[in-house]
């Protein structure tokens, strides 16, 4: 038995420092997630998985490479 599930992977998800605060990346999110929902309708995607970097800290992303 397959217990795999399909998946819809976002990540780098977020807004320049030179816009932060004008909610441009939860825009950015919902948007993608709208589009993440369509896409299940044709492919039968049933997890959205986020990869969120840690606050643009270059260490901490350097780290995860």
């Amino acid at each position: 038995m397959n217990d795999a599930s399909p998946l819809e992977s976002l990540y780098r998800m977020g807004a320049d420092q030179a816009v932060q605060g004008l909610r441009i990346g939860s825009l950015r999110l919902a948007d993608a997630l709208k589009g993440a929902r369509l896409a299940s309708l044709k492919v039968g995607t049933s997890v959205v998985l986020l990869d969120v970097l840690d606050g643009g800290d270059p260490g901490t992303v350097m780290q995860r490479r």
